[in-house]
């Protein structure tokens, strides 16, 4: 299970034409350590060669590579988990067919949902939107007081995720959360310098080998 406080949702819709494997290595670089591929339109056909790409990239800069949704294609990939939404394959059948050592996130938007992900075997959470999102806008924010009674709760660890910028890196932490999954806000202005100023906002250098 990876440790580090900052984990990056690569997703193509909002990486503005950049190949997703340049931007993962250049934010690897700077120090990312842990990294999902988040894809909801291309057909499996289409996301393999960017997923084995992004896998590669992992592999090389001994990061943690998760793929959201698909069971199969982080298989294929040889990913070292998946991450399922509350609509996706059920945690614990998934922990049927992967066995004990792939990673498996869930995302959790009640305490119910949150207590029953772990209950089922999964290995984080990721919880949310915790603050107001371009990429989350069906679901009101939590805000941090329903943050700090879920991250109180549960033992796995809680990834808190919406609307979440550097400033607001410390405020996360305070309510119990393990760190912060980021999508957008890691490109703007730039992924390499971004990842910095959020691996010092969670109080992690750089250049960090911990993942």
């Amino acid at each position: 299970m990876f440790t580090s406080p900052l984990y990056w949702i690569a997703d193509a819709s909002l990486a503005g034409g950049r190949p997703l494997d340049v931007l993962a290595r250049e934010a690897l670089a700077a120090g990312l350590r842990v990294f999902q591929y988040r894809e909801k339109v291309l057909s499996s056909r289409d996301r393999y060669p960017v997923a084995e790409a992004l896998a590669v990239a992992a592999r090389e800069a001994g990061a943690t590579f998760l793929i959201n949704d698909d069971i199969d294609m982080a298989l294929a990939v040889e990913a070292h988990g998946v991450h399922l939404g509350q609509e996706d394959f059920p945690v614990a059948t998934a922990r049927k067919i992967l066995g004990s050592k792939m990673i498996i996130g869930c995302s959790a938007h009640t305490l119910d949902q949150a207590r029953a992900a772990e209950e089922d075997g999964a290995d984080y959470l990721g919880v949310g939107p915790i603050f107001l999102s371009s990429t989350k806008m069906a679901r009101p924010p939590l805000g941090c007081e329903k943050l700090s009674e879920i991250c109180a709760a549960v033992r796995i660890p809680v990834y808190a995720i919406g609307g979440m910028t550097v400033e607001r890196c410390g405020e996360v932490l305070a309510a119990g959360a393990k760190g912060v999954a980021v999508a957008s806000w890691l490109l703007m202005p730039g992924i390499g310098k971004q990842t910095k100023a959020f691996l010092e906002a969670l109080g992690v250098g750089s250049n960090s080998t911990d993942c």
